[in-house]
């Protein structure tokens, strides 16, 4: 098999999902970020980035790619700043300027549900997996 699937790892092997124990094994496979992209597709999985006040926020709601439980993952990407000096002089000169901008963050299961073998403290059952932000920016 060419590369990991949504249900199995690189070599063709089956993944543990819907399982109660905690992910050491491989955490950070890829087929964890395949299954995250698909439950975002049929809606299982809701991502948002937005300015809340002068920072951007990243946000993931719904069910865990593998455990399939609920959780609520957010981070702040940065900061956003007023546009000034010379730049911000030339950009203001556009009648309208777009500029897209794409963020891949990594985000883990945060749910709230005990699995066996977590680390004292831990949240989630373990896996981590990669979701693509877009931002749409128009400049005037």
């Amino acid at each position: 098999m060419d590369g990991p699937t949504a249900h199995g790892d690189e070599h063709g092997e089956d993944l543990e999902e819907d399982s109660d124990d905690y992910e050491t094994e491989d955490p950070n496979n890829y087929a964890w970020t395949m299954a995250a992209f698909e439950s975002i597709q049929c809606g299982k999985l809701e991502r948002t980035f937005r300015p809340i006040g002068k920072v951007h926020v990243a946000s993931v709601r719904g069910a865990c790619p593998r455990c399939h439980h609920q959780f609520f993952w957010s981070m702040p990407v940065d900061g956003v700043g007023g546009v000034g000096g010379v730049l911000g002089r030339e950009v203001a000169e556009f009648d309208v300027m777009y500029r897209p901008r794409t963020v891949i963050l990594d985000v883990s299961c945060q749910c709230a549900d005990d699995h066996v073998g977590a680390p004292t403290g831990a949240k989630g059952c373990g896996i981590a997996f990669r979701v693509e932000f877009k931002e749409d920016r128009w400049l005037s």
